[in-house]
């Protein structure tokens, strides 16, 4: 779950910098560049002298406040690095008037976004239209933050903090706030002092991600980094290339409008249309961001954050999600149904579990509201973050919770867990008790119920760091004991898990954690290690899934000629994700894919597709079944929106939603086997690589 949260944090970080010449944001949510107009001279709303001797030095040496002052219009073109994806945008924005149309365009296909002076407008796959007025993703793009060099008349406060030293380097560190999104973000800027320009821009008080600035070009008189790369827990390293740059360019004006820019891509008989979350919801937000406030589960939210939010989810699903039918559910009637329990659910808990009981009437994975409480941000502290962690991996066996593993260094380790003990109790709860309280609380879409008992124990062995644990366990012998521990802090610069070595009889063996940061770049260094193996074990037990966009690139490092995972048919288009093949540079080996019921969407969709193109055999038990492409949105009620945009296929046209993976090799653990040291399922694909081996000898 707070790999889902880093990425919404990317997101956010992304949007932040985006304030910056140079900087652009990834096709999730294509922001724009956009610099705001500002209004005449007058005194800096800065209280800090030093800032604004720093400012100046700034503004100086990127060309002054005359050559800025006379850029009426940008044009930028970039090329984004991202999960071993390449994305390219192109930008047009007016800075008088605000209107702004980004194109981007990747592999799988195009998304434009404009703004027209009043209204956002989206044409992408899911939804072409214009979007709600109070929606956070079109505030932002109708107000973005104003960049440093209009200090003098942007309103914001900066505080000159003492200089850091990184790497030898000493920087001057100026301090001050963005909106983004909705909310209020901490931002430190890292000036050189030898050139005075920005070298360096860190967002939020935990700084879980930081931009790095350079390749300063002079454009016309001013000066802008053609590069940005990003470090973040989320995604890795982002960098974010300029391709070009242009001030006051030639360009048609009606680009910024939904008709001209993006009519021609409409389907057959469609028209440009508001959303329908627009058409319900009547307040209007007059100028500016309005910034989030994030309710606590027992605080009363005003109805008409309420109803704008509720608004916000119905008619974002009704605008996007890909099966028109709705599986047969009359979503409008649900519209009505839920609206006046919308209206009387007024704690932040209820509200919030009403809207995911709503989502759960369309029984599809991959839809929920995440409450304002379970939502990490980047201005989080480290009182409020929840990242401790017993470092305790468990499954349901038998019927009973049983560990199947203990990380190194953390409570459980510590004291002497191990695979195979089982846990009776959690805070003197059952497991069956836990399951019950996380079916109440967690109303909507039901996984089955061996990951259920699963999710159930994890909630409430996670927390802040320093908050106690209480377990009942069964040894190796069945002697009870009783566990008070105490939950340890997860590094927030910790990478993401990777493992990658040699097995015995000349085979590979890969596993990581989720489709997050840089896994495509650890696979591929992996793999050059492991080139001369016989076969290799790529174990995805556990793992949740992540970025639908390195599944294909990484079966593209396995895989010699092209090929496609699947299709996903969205609501305007389907989109084949399909890999180029590295030829000869691909690994020629064998490979084994290991699988379980805690295998989930990315996981399924990497195992599932290339089990179809008969490129791996799979061994284990079968997977989740939830696979479903999701994206995310912020609500204005602090909380988080996730939901499914499009359908999943393999080549052969199997679903797998509800379905899951089904292994060719079925292999089910035991409580008896992880207590011998057993691993039945990688046992047996190191037996089926090694038979294979000596048959093609």
């Amino acid at each position: 779950m707070l790999r889902k949260k880093c990425l919404t944090i990317l997101v956010l970080f992304l949007a932040t910098i985006c304030s910056f010449p140079g900087a652009a944001q990834p096709s999730q949510q294509p922001a724009t560049a956009t610099q705001q107009q500002a209004p005449a001279a007058t005194t800096p709303v800065v209280s800090d002298p030093a800032a604004i001797d720093v400012l100046e030095k700034y503004v100086a040496a990127i060309g002054g406040h005359k050559a800025w002052d006379s850029v009426k219009a940008e044009q930028q073109e970039t090329e984004i690095h991202l999960f071993g994806s390449v994305i390219h945008t192109m930008t047009i924005q007016e800075l008088s008037t605000k209107k702004t149309y980004t194109k981007v365009e990747t592999s799988r296909g195009t998304v434009e976004v404009g703004f027209d002076g009043q209204r956002v407008w989206q044409k992408t796959p899911a939804f072409r239209g214009y979007m709600a007025d109070t929606d956070p993703q079109a505030q932002a793009l109708r107000n973005p933050p104003p960049p440093l060099r209009e200090f003098r008349t942007s309103k914001q406060t900066y505080e000159r903090l003492p200089d850091e030293t990184i790497d030898g380097k000493t920087y001057q560190v100026l301090k001050t706030t963005r909106q983004a999104q909705g909310q209020e973000l901490t931002l430190k800027c890292y000036f050189d002092p030898a050139t005075h320009l920005v070298v360096r821009v860190a967002v939020g008080n935990l700084t879980l991600a930081v931009s790095e600035l350079s390749d300063y070009r002079n454009v016309d008189g001013r000066l802008i980094p053609f590069l940005t790369s990003t470090s973040s827990r989320a995604a890795g390293q982002t960098e974010i290339k300029v391709l070009s740059y242009k001030s006051n360019p030639t360009y048609d004006p009606s680009i910024f409008e939904f008709g001209p820019a993006a009519a021609k891509h409409l389907g057959e008989g469609e028209t440009p249309k508001a959303s329908a979350s627009a058409e319900n919801v009547t307040k209007k937000i007059e100028s500016g961001n309005t910034l989030i406030k994030s309710y606590a589960d027992e605080e009363t939210i005003p109805e008409q954050v309420r109803l704008d939010s509720f608004e916000l989810v119905w008619g974002r699903i009704n605008d996007t999600y890909w099966d028109k039918t709705f599986g047969g559910v009359d979503w409008k009637a649900i519209h009505d149904q839920y609206l006046p329990k919308a209206k009387a659910a007024i704690a932040s808990r209820d509200f919030h579990s009403l809207l995911n009981q709503m989502l759960g009437n369309l029984n599809s994975s991959h839809f929920v509201v995440e409450p304002p409480s379970e939502v990490t941000r980047l201005n989080v502290t480290e009182k409020e973050m929840k990242n401790g962690s017993l470092g305790l991996s468990l499954r349901w066996i038998d019927n009973q919770l049983v560990v199947i593993d203990t990380r190194k260094g953390y409570p459980a380790e510590r004291v002497g867990l191990r695979q195979g003990y089982v846990i009776t109790r959690i805070n003197g709860k059952t497991p069956e008790q836990l399951f019950s309280d996380y079916k109440t609380k967690h109303l909507g879409f039901e996984l089955r119920p061996e990951l259920l008992y699963r999710a159930a124990a994890y909630e409430v062995m996670q927390g802040r760091p320093g908050d106690r644990v209480v377990l009942d366990v069964l040894d190796e012998k069945d002697r009870k004991g009783h566990l008070d521990l105490v939950l340890k802090g997860v590094p927030l610069d910790e990478d993401v898990p990777f493992e990658s070595r040699k097995l015995k009889d000349n085979l590979g063996y890969i596993s990581f954690r989720i489709f997050f940061g840089g896994i495509v770049d650890e696979f591929q260094h992996a793999l050059d290690n492991l080139r001369g193996t016989d076969g290799l074990i790529i174990d995805l037990r556990g793992n949740p899934g992540g970025v639908i966009e390195i599944a294909p690139n990484i079966a593209n490092l396995l895989c010699p000629s092209p090929g496609s995972l699947g299709t996903f048919t969205f609501r305007y288009e389907k989109q084949s994700y399909s890999f180029k093949g590295l030829g000869d540079a691909a690994y020629s080996g064998k490979v084994v894919v290991l699988v379980d019921e805690a295998s989930i969407s990315s996981s399924e969709i990497f195992s599932g597709g290339l089990q179809d193109l008969g490129r791996v055999i799979v061994v284990g038990s079968r997977t989740a079944g939830a696979v479903l492409a999701s994206t995310f949105s912020p609500l204005p009620t602090g909380g988080t929106l996730q939901y499914v945009i499009s359908n999943f296929e393999t080549s052969k046209g199997t679903v797998l939603e509800g379905r899951g993976v089904i292994p060719q090799i079925e292999v089910r653990t035991s409580r008896a086997a992880l207590l011998a040291g057993h691993d039945p399922a990688l046992e047996k694909a190191e037996d089926i690589l090694k038979k294979q081996g000596s048959e093609s000898k």
